[in-house]
């Protein structure tokens, strides 16, 4: 029987075969040399996972909707603006959220929250006396929730008729962690109740793990809106009609089938209406309709990088910029890390010349050379994947909390979109570094690439190798100019005079109003704060006030002689202080007397001044003993007894602002009470040393004064400092860790090229020195050679950073983008680095044996 020739093989088994063979021919060079490897898989997983973990980041801070939010399109945001006007109201009024519910049906439901953002997130005390806490939480209409589409995780949310403005009840929903953390996740906690300021609400519902309402911070609770008396914003009845305080969040969901355009129409005709009736009740109500014709709705997205705001962060706001920005200096150390792998990889490849040669000349061809090639630098990429990973899940967390310190950042750093932006990062990384190589080495000179050795005909390479290694010096100067930059900017805020010693105070308060206390009961109580603060260990002195240096403050008006004291468009700013207030916060008095405990009430009324205010209107120096009215020319004489040392009221750049301080006892009652509201009370202490290791001593010192007191939130005063030097210390950060990376990587890059030429010329050294040369000259050689490449690369990139230098400009503090220290400063250091990295193979070299060299392939 004659033999059945076997069918060919199919197109795809040919290909699957070749590809089999491929890869494990490049799996076991990768084996064969661990350290290349290594290397080359550090580089890419340093790389990638940078890129990956600031797409997580900035993903999850402004391309997605807050978590649980069902059908996120058709929710939107409530602003309103007026045409020809750049700002935009995100706060609206009570009385403009019932207006929209009752006159857009292109609403399915609309409710409101009180801000929850991390600058305007608020805290509830939850318990009173020693063991008191505090609660992050918002304040919510019932259909708040119906309004994101998200469900409860055990119980229910709030309903109409126990929520609403006739008849509220004090109801909660908890938050998922608050949950598992204050009641041990226990499925009996519906009916449970917690005591949040001077109300009990009972528990009826749990949030979802990971709900976080409409913004990206953790809440603990929500309440409905209409039952908060003691912890509203507004006090009294007309909280849900006033039409001119505008403190909540509207968001509305859009019935199935409502075009945006007609809801948009019937929303702003339903906002105008209001604006009439507001402006007809004001008292200017002439051109009510014309006036409130310019008015508009504009609807934002809970999508935050879609909407004017985002996670009550403005879209432009330093943080969400200096992160914006990060993203792309994460790109730029990807970009140095592919320079450096191909780099390795022309290395490595230059050294297989012969190899190559030889199957080239058995007949393999150059399609499947350069597959190889191609397979072998995806293999690297996917090992550098699995490294981006754990540079992911290490890195994010870290990185997130330093961009938005409280915020929301729970869970795995790692999911799916994550998982897909790192694969194709790494294949596109693989495929770049490894097509240059591959052609370049699939394609030798045949005669002499079989007959000579690897210092034979590679000036073509060299020639790109040094592109590549000038490319990794200009970007490591980039990225280590913009260090530089940002640590100058703290530098000179470090610099700044800020008139007080933000490094030994701590401030305290409580929410005297939530706790049912009056202004003028809350005043005895802070004094008594004041009295028993000086008891704990590390404290040396404590003041009570209202209003303090980078915290609120309020202005007045000072007269003189019936004369208004009033600097170009800036009256006095106010402060009501005990008299140990100088002390802790380190302001000296320069002229007159401090305040005493006799300066109280009945006695002469007195005030002391900043040195601003005694050289504007004094200049004569003769402030001390002047008769000044404060608050209205009808007022009784003040008498100035003192000139203190200026101190910053909020900012870190403000113009000399004239201050008055008067003793807390001697200001009215009626003064007291409307100041207090807006202001309150703060206990002010002076450590001895770390502020922050007297915090939890102090906190139950003011909480054991007595069994009603709530919470006390005690902070270092540096830490409301803080807020202001955020987006500099985070971009100083950021910015050297990346500097210092792409440094590396650079340094790397240039050591493996040298090396590589000197092995290129073993050859050429041993004539060298054979004929004379010595070890000097030959150092000196390998430097000069080594130095080329980077010296086109640091011009290169000094001429990027300073065209560059607008771009961060803006987020800088008094610092040039194109400063010429920090720039020639990072010029000096690369080159300093690249002396040293040329520097180490020339010593090696120059001590090399002249015969071996000679005898060298």
């Amino acid at each position: 029987m004659p033999d059945v020739p076997e069918p060919a093989p199919s197109r795809f088994s040919r290909w699957r075969d070749a590809f089999d063979q491929d890869a494990a021919y490049a799996a076991r060079g990768l084996r064969l040399r661990p350290g290349f490897t290594a290397t080359v898989v550090v580089t890419l997983a340093l790389g990638i996972g940078a890129n990956a973990a600031m797409f997580g980041i900035l993903d999850r801070l402004l391309f997605r909707p807050p978590a649980h939010v069902v059908d996120a399109d058709r929710v939107v945001q409530i602003h309103t603006h007026r045409l020809g006007s750049t700002g935009m109201q995100t706060s609206q009024s009570y009385a403009l959220y019932k207006d929209l519910r009752a006159g857009v049906p292109e609403f399915e439901s609309i409710g409101v929250t009180t801000p929850s953002a991390i600058s305007t997130r608020e805290y509830y005390p939850l318990g009173q006396g020693v063991n008191a806490t505090r609660v992050a939480g918002a304040q919510v209409s019932p259909d708040f929730f119906t309004a994101l589409g998200v469900r409860p995780a055990l119980g229910r949310f709030f309903q109409e008729d126990e929520a609403g403005e006739q008849n509220p009840q004090r109801v909660a929903v908890i938050g998922y962690a608050f949950w598992q953390r204050h009641f041990g996740g226990a499925r009996d906690v519906i009916g449970r109740t917690l005591d949040l300021g001077a109300d009990r609400y009972t528990v009826v519902g749990v949030a979802p793990r990971g709900f976080t309402g409409a913004e990206l911070s953790d809440l603990d609770v929500w309440i409905p809106i209409a039952a908060a008396e003691s912890l509203r914003f507004i006090k009294g009845p007309q909280w849900s009609t006033t039409r001119n305080a505008t403190w909540l969040h509207v968001y509305a969901r859009l019935r199935p089938g409502a075009t945006m355009e007609r809801a948009l129409a019937r929303a702003t005709a339903t906002f105008r209406a209001a604006e009439v009736a507001r402006i007809s009740a004001s008292s200017r109500p002439e051109n009510a309709a014309a006036r409130a014709d310019s008015m508009r709705v504009a609807f934002g997205s809970v999508i935050p990088g879609r909407s004017p705001s985002g996670f009550g962060l403005s879209a432009a706001s330093s943080e969400v910029r200096v992160a914006r920005l990060l993203g792309a200096v994460s790109f730029l150390v990807l970009l140095l890390a592919c320079a450096n792998v191909a780099n390795l990889l022309l290395v490595r490849s230059l050294n297989r010349r012969r190899e190559i040669a030889v199957r080239l000349a058995l007949g393999v061809t150059r399609r499947r050379l350069v597959a190889q090639h191609l397979i072998e630098g995806l293999m690297l990429a996917g090992l550098g994947a699995l490294g981006a990973l754990a540079v992911v899940q290490f890195g994010s967390g870290i990185i997130g909390r330093m961009l938005l310190v409280d915020a929301a950042w729970s869970g795995s750093a790692i999911d799916a979109r994550l998982l897909v932006f790192t694969a194709v990062v790494a294949v596109t990384t693989g495929v770049l570094t490894a097509l240059l190589p591959a052609l370049q080495s699939s394609n030798p000179e045949l005669t002499s690439a079989l007959k000579a050795g690897v210092r034979e005909g590679a000036s073509s390479r060299s020639f790109t190798r040094s592109a590549l290694l000038a490319a990794q010096a200009a970007l490591a100067l980039m990225l280590l100019v913009g260090s530089g930059l940002f640590v100058r900017s703290l530098q000179r805020v470090a610099a700044l005079p800020l008139g007080v010693d933000i490094d030994r105070v701590l401030v305290a308060d409580i929410e005297h109003t939530s706790a049912g206390l009056s202004n003028e009961a809350a005043r005895d109580l802070y004094l008594r704060f004041m009295e028993r603060a000086r008891q704990v260990p590390g404290v040396t002195a404590s003041a009570v006030s209202i209003a303090h240096s980078f915290g609120l403050g309020w202005g007045t008006r000072v007269y003189l002689g019936g004369r208004q004291l009033e600097m170009p468009q800036m009256g006095f700013s106010q402060y009501a202080i005990t008299p140990d207030y100088f002390t802790v916060m380190g302001i000296r008095l320069v002229g007159g007397r401090a305040f005493t405990d006799g300066d109280g009430e009945g006695a002469e009324r007195v005030a002391i001044i900043n040195e601003t205010a005694a050289s504007t209107f004094w200049p004569a120096g003769d402030a001390v003993g002047s008769c000044i009215q404060v608050g209205a020319d009808t007022m009784p004489c003040t008498t100035i007894v003192g000139v203190v040392t200026n101190a910053r009221r909020q900012q870190l750049v403000e113009g000399p602002i004239p201050q008055i301080y008067r003793p807390l006892l001697q200001l009215p009652m009626e003064t007291t009470n409307s100041t207090v509201s807006s202001f309150g009370y703060t206990l002010l202490a002076r450590a001895a040393q770390r502020p922050a290791a007297v915090v939890e001593s102090l906190r139950r010192v003011i909480q054991g004064t007595s069994p009603e007191v709530p919470y006390a939130n005690v902070r270092p005063l540096r830490d409301q400092f803080g807020r202001h030097t955020r987006s500099w210390r985070l971009g100083a950060n950021m910015f050297t860790v990346f500097g210092g990376l792409a440094l590396v990587l650079a340094a790397i890059g240039l050591y493996s090229v040298v090396v590589f030429n000197m092995a290129q010329r073993v050859h050429e050294y041993g004539v060298r020195l054979a004929l004379g040369a010595t070890a000097g000259n030959l150092v000196r050689l390998t430097v000069l050679r080594g130095m080329g490449p980077v010296l086109v690369g640091v011009i290169a990139g000094a001429v990027i950073a300073v065209a560059a230098g607008g771009l961060v400009g803006g987020l800088l503090f008094q610092t040039s983008g194109r400063d010429p220290a920090v720039i020639a400063s990072v010029v000096l250091l690369l080159l300093v680095v690249a002396v040293a990295a040329s520097l180490i193979p020339g010593v090696r070299a120059a001590k090399a044996d002249p015969m071996r060299a000679l005898r060298a392939d």
